[in-house]
């Protein structure tokens, strides 16, 4: 992923990253794995290849943190958000808060 992102989007592959992420973040022993793919993710691809996807990474997270959440997973999800938010991931921290607020019913 760190050496060719832009063959992850021409491929189209960028689904099958996130479908991994989400069987790793559904099991308590392998969430904190989903994590670094996510990190990675987010730190390799280009945002505007992201954004349709960010609502949906979110509910995700979100639903497992109301879920079944543990103290290693909200921890996970607490240094996530950090990255997110400290510009490692290519992203203004409005688009954060925009991802946060689309998994709100109006």
């Amino acid at each position: 992923m760190a050496k060719d992102p832009a063959s992850i989007i021409a491929n189209n592959q960028l689904p099958q990253y996130l479908g991994v992420f989400q069987k790793l973040n559904s099991s308590r022993i392998t969430d904190q794995h989903g994590f670094d793919l996510l990190e990675a993710i987010f730190h390799y691809v280009p945002p505007e290849a992201i954004h349709p996807y960010m609502k949906n990474i979110f509910v995700l997270l979100l639903n497992r943190l109301m879920g079944s959440k543990t103290a290693k997973f909200s921890k996970g999800f607490l240094n996530f958000v950090c990255f997110l938010l400290n510009g490692e991931a290519h992203m203004d921290p409005q688009t954060i808060v925009d991802a946060f607020e689309s998994v709100q019913p109006k």
